[in-house]
């Protein structure tokens, strides 16, 4: 769902707060509830869009392995309580996004987490016709890929400067073979 300075959905905003609570290192959390005002209850129609039941949360970019582990953890563990989708589905999706990134394509962990955002993304924006599932299967691998580039690039903008090469051909990391 989008609107004016807001973009995301469900899987979207989940990671976020979970981001948030990983990087944060928060051991509690604030709970808030917010009542949904229609514009019968209040004064004017601005009135009532102010205090609708709007939830926001910013996706936080981490900065170690290990915060993405325990987010990815979090993550199958509130989508499945959620019934978002099932623990087996969601480490389907994360065998084919996150693991074959860094596995088969040699790809960072902070690539394969653009990757997988940005599959969030699309899975949000399909109108249902695409889910965990099966949006690994129903993408344009090379278009996200050069997505998840160019966001990886944007992000960790440093990551450039720790990687080392293998011999023969030097890249950058980021080139598709």
């Amino acid at each position: 769902a989008s609107s004016a300075g807001h973009v995301g959905g469900v899987f979207s905003y989940l990671w976020a707060k979970l981001s948030t609570f990983v990087a944060n290192k928060e051991m509690q959390t604030k709970v808030s509830l917010s009542v949904e005002a229609t514009a019968s209850t209040t004064s004017s129609t601005a009135e009532a869009s102010s205090a609708s039941g709007l939830f926001t949360a910013k996706i936080v970019r981490l900065d170690r392995f290990e915060q993405f582990a325990e987010c990815l953890n979090l993550f199958t563990l509130f989508a499945a309580a959620l019934g978002l989708a099932s623990s087996i589905i969601i480490a389907d999706f994360y065998e084919h996004v996150i693991f074959d990134t860094i596995r088969q394509r040699e790809r960072p962990w902070q690539f394969a987490q653009e990757l997988m955002l940005i599959m969030f993304r699309r899975i949000e924006d399909s109108g249902g016709d695409l889910n965990v599932g099966n949006i690994y299967n129903e993408t344009y691998l090379n278009t996200v890929m050069d997505e998840a580039e160019r966001n990886t690039r944007h992000f960790y903008p440093r990551l450039l400067m720790f990687f080392r090469p293998g011999g023969g051909n030097p890249r950058d990391g980021f080139e598709t073979d």
